[in-house]
């Protein structure tokens, strides 16, 4: 299924599936060929249309690993699930010999979390294979030295002047995050061009999460419709993160990801922000839980 000719009038959930040791809410539970098989088939199962496997943890504090381990972590999870299913299969990388090795055991996008910031041969790798790419705005690399991205995920490259210079840099620190983000984007977008990506393969992320305070996310959220002006398929993943249960421990429930009520009430409230999202023009919601986002959205559909 190409997922930017989808009917998008029907919101596509992509459900994660990490076959990592440390991410932040599943680290560990699939990571072995078995057992990553076996939860991809329970997200479709459940209401997933697309796959986003992830051999790197991304959160908080995590470290970085070599292409060699990413690679040996995915390959035989993606070969194994292309031979029970047809679904679409994103890989969650923004590293370009990963990228080219997923995609030639069978994946059909790939997510840089970077937004080619962050290894300047992934456009090449795009353009050559044809195939999909979601292109993150990740605010953790303009603004490495704010509070809010200590110890964040930063990948590891010689330095990002191949995506802006220093000057760049500063003036996307000292604009309104929302803004900010749209820049990144469109120094992206440009970047893609220039490659010679087809513009119809391309979707885009805010990048909820990555770097930003839980007023900033929030902010973001409000004002999603704005990435509209790209007229391009809007990917968003809030699903399980911070800021999500910052909101909710403000108002005195449970989240502690260790207790079945943390779990179920971060899955509750992502699948609650997931459906408003997708009323204000998001295409393809990246989650944990896809029946709890098929429940909201069944919904929120219903009441419009």
């Amino acid at each position: 299924m190409d997922i930017l000719e989808h009917n998008m009038n029907d919101t596509i959930i992509c459900g994660i599936l990490n076959v990592t040791p440390d991410s932040f809410s599943d680290g560990g539970c699939w990571n072995t060929t078995e057992k990553a098989v076996a939860h991809a088939l329970k997200l479709i199962e459940d209401g997933a249309k697309m796959l986003d496997i992830g051999g790197e943890s991304t959160r908080p504090g995590a470290k970085p690993v070599s292409a060699s381990e990413e690679i040996k972590r995915i390959i035989p999870v993606i070969e194994a699930i292309k031979k029970k299913t047809n679904i679409p299969l994103s890989v969650d990388t923004w590293k370009s010999d990963v990228a080219l090795a997923a995609l030639h055991a069978g994946a059909d996008i790939i997510n840089d979390i970077t937004g080619f910031a962050g290894d300047k041969k992934m456009p090449e790798v795009i353009a050559n294979t044809k195939c999909q790419v979601i292109i993150m705005a990740n605010a953790v690399v303009f603004r490495q030295d704010e509070h809010s991205s200590k110890n964040f995920f930063l990948p590891k490259c010689e330095d990002y002047s191949h995506f802006f210079n220093e000057e760049e840099r500063l003036h996307l620190c000292k604009l309104d995050i929302v803004q900010a983000l749209i820049q990144y984007l469109k120094r992206s977008i440009d970047i893609a061009k220039n490659a010679g990506i087809d513009m119809h393969n391309i979707s885009i992320d805010p990048g909820f999460g990555f770097g930003l305070t839980t007023q900033e996310n929030i902010k973001l959220f409000k004002e999603i419709s704005c990435f509209q002006t790209f007229h391009l398929p809007l990917f968003v993943g809030i699903s399980r993160k911070r800021f999500v249960a910052e909101i909710l421990q403000n108002a005195g429930f449970e989240t502690a990801p260790h207790t079945v009520d943390g779990f179920k009430n971060r899955d509750y409230a992502s699948a609650f922000l997931g459906a408003k999202l997708a009323t204000n023009g998001v295409q393809i919601l990246r989650v944990h839980s896809p029946y709890e986002q098929r429940f909201a959205l069944t919904l929120e559909t219903c009441m419009h």
